[in-house]
């Protein structure tokens, strides 16, 4: 004899001590797995408690889930027979973990309907009459059936169908209930629900339900494809986008720039003070020649007439050149501005360097600096 074989035969008391504690509660009592022989006949009054078969020897589990189920099955047993309900349905639930059959779970409803927990009552009982054997005893389905049909008027029962995609995730209300299509309704609870589907590669989809006790009701959702995910393989990474490009050089050249303009009006206002002042010694030279014959001596008037000419010159030919090197400077920070940056390749230092050179004989802008 099998473990299931011996698990189905001492259900059948067991259901019919449950319908008796709905009947007059405290008058149940359930049967032990070591029972063997089913109830003479199908009754639902405190009759059914007594109704208990002769001890026997249970067969040896034969395998390791098998032993500890029977275990767990055993002990739910004897706390139904005791009136603990609570520990009964705990009980049942690991055995239901090991071994999800339909003898275990009509017992685990038994115990839920004792309680009143009409939900989980139904949600066992249509799983145990939907693997009902077809040998299996007549009189036990039809106690299932009856006890099922009372839940089912204490709560509502929800179809759910799923037209576009099988094995999508059902929730109702955030707990999973198991993958489209689903093998029973959904048994819930009087009230405001919301029921979800979620698909990879869809869109989850949900509904919100008003669930009236007694009421059974069908809900359609539909689960919309998602676009495609473009993906570009083995292209080339595009670079990063250059760093901004700093402004300190472009400042930096522009007081240079404004430097030299300076420095170059300076020394041109210089020149010209100094040509003043030669045109003002020559004039100052008259009925003199300021080249004299071999062997003789320069009128000192010209030799200094000569120089403040060459001062004025030098001056002059500075100024002009600082001038255009700060249009050069200028010119170089306004295409600083203007070129795009670029990414740098390492870590730089910038700085500009602006030094006017002055001399008797003239002046210079020396601009030196890093970019």
């Amino acid at each position: 004899m099998s473990v299931s074989v011996k698990l189905h035969r001492s259900l059948g008391t067991a259901l019919l001590v449950a319908a008796a504690v709905a009947a007059t509660p405290g008058a149940a009592r359930a049967a032990d797995t070591k029972t063997a022989p089913p109830p003479a006949k199908t009754t639902t009054g405190p009759t059914a408690a007594k109704q208990a078969a002769r001890p026997a020897t249970p067969a040896t589990p034969s395998g390791t889930d098998d032993e500890r189920a029977a275990k767990w099955l055993s002990e739910g047993n004897k706390a139904f027979k005791d009136g603990k309900f609570a520990e009964a349905e705990r009980a049942y639930k690991e055995a239901f973990a090991l071994k999800p059959v339909y003898d275990i779970a009509g017992n685990l409803a038994m115990a839920e309907f004792a309680q009143s927990k009409h939900r989980d009552a139904a949600e066992h009982l249509a799983l145990a009459i939907r693997l009902f054997p077809v040998t299996g005893e007549p009189a036990t389905r039809e106690q299932m059936q009856k006890t099922f049909d009372q839940c089912k008027g204490h709560v509502g029962s929800v179809k759910v169908e799923i037209a576009t995609v099988r094995g999508a995730q059902v929730s109702v209300d955030g707990k999973v209930f198991g993958e489209a299509p689903l093998a029973d309704d959904l048994f819930l609870d009087p009230g405001q629900h919301t029921i979800s589907v979620t698909a990879k590669g869809y869109k989850d989809a949900s509904k919100s339900v008003t669930v009236q006790k007694g009421i059974a009701s069908v809900v359609k959702l539909d689960l919309v494809l998602l676009p495609p995910e473009v993906v570009v393989k083995n292209g080339p990474e595009a670079p990063p986008p250059p760093p901004p490009r700093s402004k300190k050089p472009a400042v930096a050249l522009g007081v240079v720039a404004v430097v030299g303009f300076g420095v170059g009006g300076a020394l041109l206002g210089i020149a010209g003070g100094k040509a003043s002042d030669a045109n003002t010694q020559a004039a100052s030279i008259t009925g003199a020649r300021c080249v004299a014959p071999p062997g003789t001596n320069i009128n000192p008037a010209c030799t200094k007439l000569v120089d403040t000419a060459n001062s004025a010159d030098g001056l002059h030919n500075a100024g002009v050149g600082v001038l255009v090197a700060g249009g050069v400077v200028g010119v170089a920070a306004i295409t600083y501005l203007l070129l795009p940056p670029r990414a740098a390749k390492k870590a730089s230092t910038t700085g500009v360097r602006a030094t006017p050179l002055v001399g008797p004989d003239g002046a210079a802008l020396m601009v030196s600096g890093s970019f």
